[in-house]
């Protein structure tokens, strides 16, 4: 068919032809932008949802309940076990009830270690916060070092609960 237009319509053929490509060329590379485009803001909306998602759950963790403090001998209870398991002899167990606020009140256990190694210091930290052995949260966690040429350390954790008082 080419063969049968004379040399001007041919080039015009050809010309159209490829003006007809190269707008086909450069419609799909729009489309794979946009395809592109879409897909880096899903990937970013949900890299964004999964911070959300791990914010709410610590919110969520950290959030009292509703329920009323347990009672104060079983507290004590739970936590003595858990020092019996790890062998993470106290020098000091003192406990007290506390009203930080009007709506919340709080139990707190105060423990005091002399000479201990760090490595049951963390055990024990580990099982209260990440284990949660006893349905409790370090309050405070002061230790020092006594004695600079040994390995062994004084401390003195709290361990609190909070709850909201429940109205009556």
């Amino acid at each position: 068919m080419l063969e049968k237009m004379n040399p001007r319509e041919r080039l015009m053929v050809l010309g159209l032809a490829g003006l007809l490509g190269l707008v086909a060329l450069l419609f799909l590379a729009m489309k794979i932008q946009e395809q592109r485009e879409s897909i880096r803001d899903s990937v970013n909306q949900a890299a964004a949802d999964v911070q959300r998602i791990k914010r709410l759950r610590d919110d969520i963790i950290a959030m009292p309940s509703s329920a009323p403090l347990p009672d104060e001998n079983e507290f004590l209870t739970k936590t003595q076990a858990l020092l019996d398991r790890l062998k993470f002899t106290p020098q000091n167990i003192r406990s007290h009830k506390d009203n930080p606020s009007r709506d919340q009140e709080q139990i707190v256990v105060e423990l005091t270690f002399a000479g201990v190694a760090l490595k049951d210091a963390i055990a024990f930290l580990h099982a209260v916060e990440f284990g949660r052995e006893v349905p409790a949260r370090i309050g405070n966690f002061e230790f020092r070092k006594p004695l600079p040429n040994r390995e062994i350390y004084d401390m003195r954790i709290q361990l609190v609960i909070t709850r909201q008082k429940v109205a009556r």
